[in-house]
C-alpha cells in the first residue's frame, strides 16, 4: 500500500513539474515578436495569423503618418473590412513569418474612414498617431483596418503610414507538447526504475505472497504503461484535422454594449431637447413612429410609461449572415417600474450605416422566448417569405395574425394561441359598442401587414421568431346627427385643432413578435409581444 501511494505521489509530480517546465520553455523561447510595415496606401486591410491566435496576447498596433490628418486603427471581421471598402481603392496587406504580401485592389472612390462604425470591434483614432490594443478572440477572422479621416475623399492620392506591430505569443499548443513529451517521459523512467527495482531486489517470501505481489506489480506496470503510451500518442494527435467552415456572429459582446448605449444616449438626448429629429441616427421604421408619438404624447402617462426603454439588456439574438441589411433581435430587462421586457429590433441597412432600432414591443406577462443558436456561432437570419422548416413563412403568418385581428370568428383563429393584444382589443371594442349602440351608430377595424417591415431570425429548433409591423383603421360613427369625438387622452391630443363630425377615424399601428412553431409538431403561433399606439386621428 506504501509503495502504490508512493507511485501516485511520484505520478503527481512528475505531473506538475512537467507542466510547469512546459510553461516556461515557452515564454522563454517564444519571446515578444516585433513587424514594422512602411506602406504608402490611402487605406489598408492588415492580415496575419497573430489576430485570431488565442495563444497570442497583448497585441499593440501603432500607426503614424507624416500629416495632422486623424489615423485611424481598427479592429474588424475580414469579411466586413472587405465590405466597407468594397468599392474602394485600398491595399490588402498579408503579414507572413517569411515574407510580407501587399495586393493594391482598385476601386471607383478614395477612402474616408469613419472610426465609429458598428462594423468596428475596437477603434481608435489620432492626429497623425494612434495606438491599438488587442487580445485575439474566438469566433472571428480578425484583421486590423488601417485609414484616416481626410475631408477630400475624392483624393485618391496614397498616404505614408509607418505600422509597427508586436505581440507576446504564449504558443500553449507547443507548451502541451512539451509538457505531455515531459510527463510520459517520466512515466517511462518510472516504469524502467519500477522494473529495475523489482528485478535486482533480493526476494524471501513465502510462495503464495511472491503470486500476490507478482500479480499486483503486473497490474501496476500494465497501468503506467498504458498511461505513458497515451501521453506519447496525445503529442501525435492532428492539429491538422478538417474543420467544418466556421460562422461567424455579426456582433460581439463589447459591440451590442456599445450599440444600446449609442441608442439609449440618443432617444435620452432627443427627450430632453424634445427633438423628434435627433432620434434618426439611431431610429428608423416604425420605432421611429412610435417614438415620435411619445415626444408628441409625452404629457400622457400611459403613453410615457409605455415608452420607457430599460437601461440594460437580457439578451441579444445576433445573425451571422455575410450580406446586408442584418438584424439583430434585443430582450431587454424589465423596466424599474416592474413593467415587462422590450423586445427590440435592430437593423444595419448596408456596411457603413449604423445599426438601427426599427420596431419595439413590450412583451407579454409569463411567456417563455424560444431557444436560439449559440451566440458564439449566430442565428440564421431569414426572408419574410422563408417557409423551408416551417409550416407558415413569417409573412403568411403575420397576414394571418391581422386577418384574426380583424375578424375574431376567422376560420385562421385556431393556428394561433390567445394572447394579450387579442384579448385588450376584444375588450375595448365591447366597452366602446355599448356607446355606439346607445348612439344609434356602428363601428368597424381594418388590419392590414407592412410587407416592407417583417423581420424573422430562425430558433434553435427550426422555426422561427420574428417581428411585424400592422396598420389599423378603427372607424367610429354615431347616428341622429350626433358627433364621434375621441375615446382617450391620447386620440385627444391627436385631434387637437380639428373640427368633430358623426365619423372619427383613428389609425392605429401595431407591432407584433410572433414565434412560429417548425413544420410537423402540430404546435400554434404565439404572439409573445406588441405595441399598439394611434398615430393619426381624423373627423370624416
Amino acid at each position: 500500500m506504501k509503495k502504490i501511494i508512493l507511485a501516485a505521489i511520484l505520478v503527481l509530480c512528475s505531473f506538475f513539474g512537467s507542466f510547469t517546465i512546459a510553461l516556461y520553455v515557452a515564454d522563454e523561447v517564444f519571446p515578444r515578436t516585433n513587424k514594422r510595415l512602411a506602406i504608402e496606401t490611402k487605406s489598408a486591410i492588415i492580415s496575419g495569423d497573430f489576430l485570431n491566435d488565442t495563444d497570442v496576447k497583448d497585441v499593440v498596433v501603432r500607426a503614424s503618418m507624416d500629416t495632422d490628418s486623424s489615423v485611424i486603427l481598427a479592429i474588424a471581421q475580414r469579411r466586413d473590412a472587405l465590405a466597407w471598402f468594397q468599392n474602394d481603392t485600398y491595399s490588402l496587406v498579408s503579414l507572413k513569418n517569411e515574407s510580407d504580401d501587399l495586393q493594391v485592389v482598385q476601386g471607383e472612390n478614395a477612402t474616408k474612414l469613419s472610426g465609429d462604425s458598428d462594423l468596428w470591434v475596437t477603434a481608435i483614432a489620432g492626429k497623425g498617431l494612434a495606438n491599438l490594443a488587442w487580445n485575439p478572440q474566438q469566433n472571428g477572422d480578425w484583421v486590423i483596418v488601417l485609414g484616416n479621416q481626410k475631408d477630400d475623399a475624392k483624393d485618391k492620392s496614397p498616404n505614408a503610414y509607418t505600422v509597427d506591430i508586436s505581440y507576446e505569443q504564449l504558443e500553449f499548443r507547443q507548451a502541451k507538447d512539451i509538457f505531455l513529451k515531459l510527463f510520459g517521459f517520466s512515466l517511462v523512467i518510472l516504469l524502467i526504475f519500477s522494473l529495475i527495482t523489482y528485478f535486482t531486489r533480493d526476494r524471501d517470501f513465502p510462495p503464495k505472497h511472491v503470486k500476490r505481489r507478482t500479480r499486483r506489480f503486473k497490474i501496476f506496470s500494465l497501468i503506467v504503461t498504458s498511461t505513458s503510451i497515451l501521453a506519447l500518442s496525445l503529442t501525435g494527435c492532428s492539429n491538422n484535422a478538417e474543420q467544418a467552415v466556421p460562422q461567424y456572429p455579426n456582433l460581439t459582446q463589447s459591440q451590442e454594449e456599445r450599440i444600446y448605449a449609442s441608442l439609449t444616449g440618443v432617444i435620452a438626448n432627443a427627450e430632453e431637447k424634445n427633438d423628434a429629429k435627433l432620434l434618426e441616427s439611431r431610429v428608423a421604421g416604425a420605432a421611429l413612429t412610435v417614438r415620435k408619438l411619445g415626444l408628441k404624447l409625452s404629457g400622457i402617462s400611459q403613453i410615457k410609461q409605455h415608452s420607457v426603454l430599460p437601461a440594460a439588456t437580457r439578451e441579444w439574438i445576433v445573425t451571422n449572415n455575410e450580406s446586408f441589411p442584418r438584424i439583430a433581435f434585443v430582450v431587454t430587462n424589465p423596466t424599474e417600474n416592474r413593467e415587462t421586457e422590450r423586445i427590440l429590433l435592430m437593423m444595419q441597412e448596408s456596411p457603413r450605416a449604423q445599426y438601427k432600432l426599427m420596431a419595439i414591443a413590450r412583451s407579454f406577462s409569463d411567456v417563455q422566448f424560444p431557444a436560439f443558436s449559440d451566440n458564439n456561432l449566430g442565428s440564421q437570419q431569414v426572408a419574410a417569405d422563408d417557409a423551408s422548416t416551417t409550416d407558415k413563412s413569417p409573412i403568411d403568418a403575420l397576414t394571418s395574425y391581422a386577418e384574426i385581428l380583424q375578424n375574431p370568428e376567422s376560420e385562421k383563429v385556431g393556428e394561433f394561441n390567445y394572447d394579450e393584444l387579442r384579448k385588450s382589443l376584444a375588450e375595448l371594442t365591447e366597452s366602446v359598442q355599448s356607446g355606439v349602440e346607445t348612439n344609434k351608430g356602428k363601428q368597424s377595424q381594418k388590419f392590414g401587414i407592412d410587407d416592407k417591415q417583417i423581420w424573422a431570425i430562425k430558433t434553435a429548433n427550426g422555426g422561427e421568431f420574428m417581428i411585424g409591423v400592422i396598420y389599423s383603421v378603427w372607424t367610429r360613427e354615431s347616428g341622429e346627427g350626433r358627433y364621434s369625438r375621441p375615446a382617450d387622452k391620447g386620440e385627444e391630443k391627436l385631434f387637437e385643432g380639428k373640427t368633430a363630425t358623426s365619423v372619427l377615424e383613428v389609425k392605429y399601428i401595431n407591432i407584433v413578435a410572433l414565434t412560429i412553431p417548425p413544420k410537423g409538431t402540430g404546435e400554434k403561433i404565439k404572439a409573445l409581444g406588441a405595441e399598439r399606439i394611434p398615430y393619426e386621428v381624423n373627423a370624416k
